[in-house]
């Protein structure tokens, strides 16, 4: 277990690896009211908790594609056949009230770890706005 002699003076644990300012609080012996896993595991034996189980349900606002096309008739005083115009966007919006980055979060699971969140980055939020134009 590392303790607080294992950090340097900008809180980077010295063994070769870096971790969060808050790792600093997570649980061991002698800090046992803490919400943050202890090194290696979860609580104080390292195995998996119902103490870490949260509601994933969401609602994702996932593609929306619009256009609008003129009227012919009107183009034609500006030297225009046809003039299109459309946006569209992917992953707009979420509502859920998980805590991690994006509840969908089985990028990495298995057999014994089914929808458990490794912190897979959020989902790219796009938007494509354009024109399409005959003359």
């Amino acid at each position: 277990n590392l303790n607080r002699n294992d950090f340097d003076g900008n809180l980077n644990v010295k063994r070769n690896f870096n971790q969060f300012a808050t790792y600093i609080n997570r649980w061991s012996p002698t800090n046992q009211n803490t919400t943050i896993n202890r090194a290696g595991g979860s609580g104080p034996y390292g195995v998996y908790s119902s103490r870490l189980i949260e509601d994933g349900s969401y609602i994702r606002l996932k593609t929306v594609s619009l256009g609008y096309n003129f009227i012919p008739a009107k183009l034609k005083k500006m030297g225009i056949k046809t003039l299109r115009i459309y946006a569209s966007g992917q992953n707009l919006i979420t509502w859920t009230k998980y805590s991690g980055y994006d509840p969908e979060v089985s990028v990495y699971s298995g057999a014994l770890t089914p929808g458990s969140d490794y912190s897979p980055y959020p989902r790219a939020r796009t938007l494509i706005v354009g024109a399409n134009l005959t003359f």
